[in-house]
């Protein structure tokens, strides 16, 4: 791979963002229609947030008596054991041949998914590999360690970077179209990396660990949430903060933002907070736009879906999964792990979600009617990650008990 070539295509200035992604300027973004989604500021009163008879949002009955469908259960195909501790991340790459995992190990494994052949094992780390991103094209693969070590490596496997976030890592994302690497950290420390040349370039304004962060889907900003109680918008192009809310926003959360999803529109993001509420808020305007009654427990994942732009998806640590409608402001379903939630995904095209527990196993959904299609069994503790592959017939896993799993998925609903 020839460096002086991707430099000249990937200046390391961030000013560069306009021509690469197409911006004039972080928030000068086209709003996508999205039908019927009503996205108008609640300020009349507080009636989302009270959640009273007259303005709240309605919820679905948990306790139904309806019969529920049959559940298909789903067996590993393949068990690859290349861990000798929990494995806490996995990674797919874009073209779906490879997939590379981080463990508490101290090791991470790149191997072939279709016959688990080992290409690389990555040692020589002194914590654990905890997040793992390969660029877009697949050129680089990012690890990070949680001592806020984090290295970059070629498609040629030939390391690229040795980086330092000066403290411990929460998450690591490349940029969804360009080389570019952010990263975040326990001390409220945000770091872009220019890839492969290694220019870094400095984002200040959280006190308090950063716990989730990510790109907007145009790249032309990116969004930061953590324990300080801040959601921050930000501009790469010029390191500055572009919207800001804290507990001083009107109906944004008083408390930890522990989970935060982004908006096809590159213009709404929900946040939910520890104290299980959820906001959505507006980066172009400053306000928040809606509060949800969200959960009773933390919030530890939230998902805009793909396929229909008004659904939003919500786990928390109780094990409840909500979905809503936010043209309507209803929870239109309701599903249940036996554990806390640990992530969730949409399907690209398709109403379906997958969710991964503490309770051991991966589930998926018909988010209509909050039917349960497939539960996928082997996984012996809790399951840490998954990647639902684009066509989602197939997943892979990670979990406490060592071990990354593959499941194919013998069907899905038809539209």
């Amino acid at each position: 791979m020839d460096d002086s070539n991707e430099l000249d295509h990937h200046p390391a200035d961030p000013g560069n963002f306009d021509d690469d992604v197409g911006a004039d300027d972080a928030l000068e973004v086209i709003e996508v229609n999205v039908g019927d989604m009503d996205m108008n500021d609640d300020n009349d009163d507080d009636a989302d947030a009270d959640d009273d008879d007259d303005g709240g949002p309605a919820t679905i009955d948990d306790n139904s008596t309806e019969e529920e469908p049959k559940t298909v259960n789903a067996n590993a195909s393949s068990i690859f054991e290349n861990h000798t501790g929990p494995v806490f991340t996995v990674a797919v790459s874009p073209d779906s041949q490879l997939a590379v995992s981080g463990s508490q190990d101290d090791t991470a494994v790149l191997f072939k998914i279709d016959d688990g052949s080992i290409l690389q094992t990555f040692d020589g780390h002194h914590d654990s590999i905890i997040s793992l991103d390969f660029s877009s094209d697949g050129s680089y693969l990012a690890l990070g360690c949680m001592d806020g070590s984090i290295s970059v490596w070629t498609q040629d496997l030939e390391k690229n970077l040795d980086l330092d976030l000066g403290d411990d890592l929460t998450w690591l994302a490349f940029h969804p179209t360009i080389p570019f690497l952010l990263a975040a950290s326990a001390s409220g420390a945000i770091i872009m990396w220019a890839v492969p040349s290694g220019t870094m370039f400095n984002f200040f304004g959280h006190q308090d660990a950063v716990s989730c962060g990510k790109w907007l889907p145009n790249g032309r900003a990116f969004v930061s949430a953590g324990d300080d109680g801040k959601m921050l918008a930000w501009s790469p192009k010029s390191r500055e903060i572009t919207a800001r809310f804290d507990g001083k926003v009107h109906l944004f959360h008083n408390c930890p933002v522990s989970a935060i999803a982004c908006h096809e529109d590159n213009v709404i993001v929900a946040t939910g907070g520890v104290d299980g509420s959820i906001c959505l808020c507006n980066i172009k305007t400053g306000k928040v736009i809606m509060r949800l009654p969200g959960h009773d427990d933390t919030i530890e994942a939230l998902e805009f879906s793909n396929s229909q732009p008004t659904m939003l998806a919500s786990g928390c640590i109780g094990g409840n999964v909500q979905i809503y409608n936010l043209s309507t402001k209803l929870q239109i379903s309701s599903m249940r792990h036996e554990a806390a939630i640990v992530k969730l995904q949409w399907h690209p095209r398709l109403p379906v979600l997958y969710s991964c527990s503490a309770d051991t196993t991966l589930s998926i959904w018909d988010t209509r009617d909050g039917s349960q299609l497939h539960t996928c069994h082997g996984h012996t503790d809790t399951v840490l990650d998954f990647v639902a592959f684009s066509d989602g017939f197939k997943v892979l896993t990670c979990g406490d008990d060592q071990k990354v799993m593959l499941f194919e998925i013998p069907s899905l609903p038809e539209i």
